[in-house]
């Protein structure tokens, strides 16, 4: 078998479990949407992209490792996947689609590479749990509405490559306290980028010698307080690996016991970075 076609599990919500063979290259449109039910899937390291609302409501869906051969992920992808909490995007994607994690309410955590050069309009509306985010240097620009109601986010990296914000791409962000913005250069920003958010009781750090610039911009100066980025943070952000692919290892049960599924309750996940994170799942 060498494809998925658009549809073909659509809406099947007592699946729960799917393995793609590598001889797959290409999952279609909805092809798994609304299938509520599946909670596991492995995708086979020769599909090239993940198409429209492929995973579209897959709610039961928990984590999912994203084989590198898949160089883009498509509009709505994985909107409605309430239940994911744990996303790695490779290094071979270079673009992340409109909508692609809508309403991921339960993602905690995501890890985006410095391969992704666009981060489509919505990418990651609603995704309350969210709570830090560094956007990789090889975006130039945030859409609008990308971080819309995201309410957990509390820390924000946007790097020197970054010249342009788009209309709410932070609108909402309730919870956040610090925006690290290492662009010399203000860029380009939509004067309703962080409406309903708390940045007048949040800190906004900013390379030393743009310093005045920010402080006399809108919305940029709208900040309770604005700050030298001291050498010691630029060198903390230029060491995050975000270029580096990040997978699921080894998962383990609450006694320990490996294993080769998600169950239900807690799950102990080793990373192939040495990292570990216990995820309920539900």
């Amino acid at each position: 078998m060498t494809s998925i076609g658009s549809s073909a599990f659509y809406n099947c919500s007592g699946l729960t479990s799917v393995t793609i063979p590598n001889s797959v290259t290409s999952i279609g449109e909805a092809a798994f949407c609304y299938c509520s039910g599946l909670t596991f899937i492995t995708i086979g390291n020769g599909v090239t992209s993940i198409s429209r609302a492929a995973f579209f409501g897959c709610s039961g869906l928990t984590s999912i490792t994203i084989p590198n051969s898949v160089t883009s992920i498509g509009r709505h992808a994985f909107r409605g996947c309430s239940g994911l909490t744990y996303v790695t995007i490779p290094n071979s994607v270079t673009s992340i689609g409109d909508n692609a994690f809508d309403r991921c309410s339960g993602l905690i955590s995501v890890t985006i590479p410095n391969s992704v050069t666009s981060i489509g309009h919505e990418a990651f509306y609603e995704c309350c749990s969210l709570t830090s985010i560094t956007i990789p240097n090889s975006v130039t620009s945030i859409g609008a509405y990308v971080f819309f109601k995201c309410s957990g986010l509390t820390s924000v990296t946007i790097p020197n490559s970054v010249t342009s914000i788009g209309k709410e791409a932070f609108l909402g962000c309730s919870g956040l306290t610090d925006v690290y913005c290492l662009a010399e250069d203000v860029p380009e920003t939509n004067t309703y980028a962080f409406k309903g958010s708390s940045i007048g009781i949040a800190t906004l750090h900013v390379p030393a010698s743009a310093l005045e610039s920010y402080k006399t911009t809108v919305p940029w100066n709208g900040f309770g307080a604005i700050v030298d980025l001291t050498e010691d943070e630029i060198d903390a952000i230029k060491d995050v690996k975000t270029n580096k692919e990040i997978t699921e290892d080894t998962r383990y049960d609450i006694q320990g016991r490996k294993l080769y599924e998600t169950q239900k309750g807690l799950n102990i996940i080793r990373y192939s970075d040495g990292t570990t994170r216990k995820v309920l799942v539900k």
